[in-house]
């Protein structure tokens, strides 16, 4: 009876005045200074906090801790895995398409472009979800070991102010460069 207690006003404790951090002067940050460096992942889960500094432009904040709302245009960094001989590259998007974005803009088209290189478009024309954009990235795009930004375009997006005060594209999952 008294260890269960205890722990209960451990827990109280830690609720009440959070867990001991890093105090500056520790040995990484002492190293590093402020910028510690984050670990950049080859695949994103936009809810992943450890993805946050890894999406870059376009995206608006967590929702239901599995989701967020795209702009118009949204860019994600991705870090290359290492290569395969004689294996493409494949950047992967998974995506829903909103019933209201098909409802109040009709078919939407998506592109991207990663190492400055366009990849393949798709017209979405209805609701979906869970879809998976997924192109081969050609060999022009060049893709090394250093990581690369993928930018992704929609044909057109619901204005800020109509049902959001946000620019409303479609819905991100996650982003993989395989």
């Amino acid at each position: 009876m008294k260890r269960t207690w205890r722990i209960g006003l451990l827990a109280a404790v830690l609720l009440t005045f959070g867990c001991p951090r890093n105090e500056p002067g520790t040995p990484l940050e002492e190293e590093f200074g402020e910028d510690l460096p984050i670990e950049l992942l080859s695949s994103v889960n936009v809810a992943d906090p450890r993805a946050e500094e890894q999406l870059v432009g376009g995206f608006h904040d967590l929702e239901q801790r599995a989701w967020r709302w795209t702009a118009k245009q949204f860019t994600v960094l991705l870090q290359p895995p290492p290569a395969v001989a004689g294996r493409p590259y494949t950047l992967d998007a998974r995506l829903t398409i909103p019933g209201v974005v098909i409802e109040k803009l009709g078919p939407v088209t998506l592109t991207a472009s990663i190492g400055g290189v366009d990849l393949a478009p798709e017209t979405f024309s209805a609701p979906a979800e869970n879809v998976l954009y997924s192109r081969e990235i050609p060999a022009e795009a060049a893709i090394g070991s250093e990581p690369v930004e993928a930018v992704f375009r929609l044909d057109k997006a619901i204005a800020p102010g109509e049902l959001d005060s946000r620019e409303l594209g479609v819905v991100a999952l996650s982003f993989a460069l395989k």
